[in-house]
């Protein structure tokens, strides 16, 4: 009965000291940056992990959660909404991260990295910002140029 108790104790006890990361859903378009035209078959690579701190300071776990889309016919995708709780307490565990990278054959690669939950709310990449009517974000690629020609 002890062990149950205490057991039971634990759990309330640090229950309160983890801590969560919640991604919004993102709906894109991916657009060639000089025509601007949708860019149909365009790949987003998202992932999800968890933050840790030690002695040696901040570093990320293993992601948890990776998922891959094609941009449709529009040049449109989905990405759903996701919550990461860090189940390490505070402050070993701290939150979480999303990841996100765009590319196409023939065009620059657009990484994004959030680390706070609030870098949504207050974007640090200018692409996130540029929103349109609905909530869709814009991600404009730029073609690789052959410095030669």
């Amino acid at each position: 009965m002890k062990i149950i108790f205490l057991t039971i104790l634990c759990v309330l006890f640090f229950s309160g000291c983890f801590t969560t990361f919640e991604t919004p859903e993102i709906k894109g378009i991916v657009l060639d940056a000089e025509t601007g035209k949708p860019m149909e078959g365009a790949i987003v690579v998202v992932s999800w992990g968890r933050t840790y701190s030690g002695p040696g300071g901040q570093f990320g776990g293993k992601n948890f959660k990776e998922l891959r889309l094609k941009t449709d016919n529009k040049g449109a995708f989905i990405i759903p909404s996701n919550k990461v709780t860090n189940w390490v307490p505070y402050p070993f565990g701290q939150g979480g991260s999303f990841a996100m990278a765009i590319f196409t054959h023939g065009y620059k690669v657009k990484k994004f990295i959030f680390n706070e939950p609030q870098e949504f709310q207050r974007p640090k990449y200018n692409e996130f910002e540029e929103q349109k009517e609905n909530g869709t974000i814009l991600f404009k690629l730029e073609e690789i140029k052959d410095p030669d020609t």
